[in-house]
């Protein structure tokens, strides 16, 4: 069950373009008001389950994607 994707209600977004060196990393913090989005920012009045629901993050970047990150709500 798909929960939220933040490129479902991006508005005036900008490429950010970074180099980075072999083997280096890029962190950055991304705050998530524990609501559900559908493709096209659509309304929707479910909320993500919390109390021990589990969860997984996947970050993507053009063609590549990050390793599969699981998380908890409580």
């Amino acid at each position: 069950d798909r929960i939220f994707s933040s490129k479902d209600c991006q508005a005036n977004s900008e490429d950010l373009v970074k180099t980075l060196a072999p083997g280096a990393s890029e962190t950055a913090n991304f705050p998530w008001a524990r609501n559900r989005t559908l493709e096209g920012c659509s309304p929707i009045a479910a909320k993500p389950g919390g109390g021990g629901a589990y969860y997984i993050f996947t970050a993507k970047l053009g063609s590549k994607a990050s390793p599969k990150a699981v998380f908890q709500l409580n």
